[in-house]
């Protein structure tokens, strides 16, 4: 990592570091800790907050929490909402607006699959309250010093991406091969059709997401396992959002002047 034209904020606590090994979830800290500066970037991973529909104190003790560790930007891995209602959307927002210390320019969301497919039957208004209140890209990249983060939400809240979404991706990623590259989705790599042939290709190397609701280490959790596949195509890191509901999110430090 090479903190170019990054804004330093400063960084003290140490987490869980992505290693050079895939792994579904973050490794353990390590011990002793490395010495965390303000050269380093910290970014704050979650998902599948369902805000509305249960869960919903978790998300204020969850943001008091983290702003305990001091972090640069969050990633949402989508599934905010509930039920999609606009007062939901606009609930959340203030949350984060009110009692995080940070600015909302630093929360970064997708769209997943209850953004696409709330209510019975599934309504459009559900994600056109999220474009509206929450984020209008469904699809957009922003860089932090040599780390090129591409977030991406499906074309219909399931697994399928479109050809002109594939083409986006696969440009993004070959036009950005002298950085690390960080995708994050909302569902789990080994959905996606084509994906594959990106890793291989191409590699990807920190691929971030949730909707498994899968609590750390828990060895009864069964949607990790098509994931063994995608370890063979290219050396790519591979992390679990986790689930609020499990009161779990991660952090990730890049440290400054490593290879990762």
């Amino acid at each position: 990592f090479r903190n170019t034209n990054l804004v330093p904020r400063p960084l003290a606590l140490p987490g869980n570091l992505t290693g050079p090994s895939p792994s579904p979830v973050p490794p353990s800290p390590p011990s002793p800790p490395p010495v965390i500066t303000n050269q380093n970037y910290v970014l704050w991973h979650m998902s599948d907050i369902f805000y509305g529909s249960h869960h919903t104190n978790d998300l204020t003790t969850m943001v008091n929490d983290m702003d305990t560790i001091p972090w640069n930007d969050a990633l949402i891995a989508g599934d905010i909402s509930g039920d999609g209602s606009a007062f939901n959307f606009q609930t959340m927002k203030n949350i984060f607006l009110n009692e995080s210390n940070h600015p909302w320019s630093a929360f970064n969301f997708l769209a997943g699959n209850h953004e696409y497919q709330c209510g019975e039957p599934p309504s459009s208004g559900c994600l056109n309250n999220y474009k509206s209140l929450i984020n209008s890209q469904l699809r957009y990249t922003f860089d932090r010093g040599n780390i090129h983060f591409i977030v991406m939400s499906t074309d219909d809240g399931k697994y399928k991406m479109s050809d002109a979404t594939m083409t986006w991706l696969r440009n993004e990623v070959a036009q950005n091969q002298g950085k690390i590259i960080a995708l994050s989705t909302h569902q789990m790599p080994h959905l996606f059709e084509g994906m594959d042939q990106i890793l291989s290709e191409f590699g990807i190397d920190l691929w971030l997401f949730g909707h498994a609701h899968c609590k750390h280490g828990d060895p009864s959790c069964t949607r990790h396992e098509a994931l063994g596949d995608f370890y063979q195509q290219a050396e790519t890191t591979f992390v679990d959002a986790g689930y609020i509901g499990n009161m779990e999110s991660r952090y990730l430090i890049f440290t400054e002047g490593s290879k990762e």
